[in-house]
């Protein structure tokens, strides 16, 4: 999947409402998945509005890396919390 990092747009303000599931967050980030469609993107991952330099989110769920068989997920108070499985 091709995914494009996206720099000029955040998906949630810094204590705003990233943690909660509301359809503000997703309207967000209307414009930016339209330019990464238009690039040939599948979908934007968000940095985090902050800084611009720490993955904070994918744009249709949370995101999740695998570093030796050991779930990494960002540290950030703008995405909905991890639960566990």
């Amino acid at each position: 999947m091709d995914i494009m990092i996206c720099r000029s747009h955040d998906r949630a303000a810094p204590l705003g409402t990233g943690a909660f599931k509301v359809g503000g967050n997703y309207a967000a980030s209307l414009s930016s998945l339209e330019i990464a469609y238009k690039q040939g993107f599948s979908t934007t991952l968000y940095l985090d509005a902050k800084d611009k330099k720490y993955i904070d989110e994918a744009g249709p769920a949370n995101f999740f890396g695998i570093k030796k068989n050991i779930f990494i997920t960002p540290d950030s108070k703008s995405i909905l919390p991890l639960l566990p499985i």
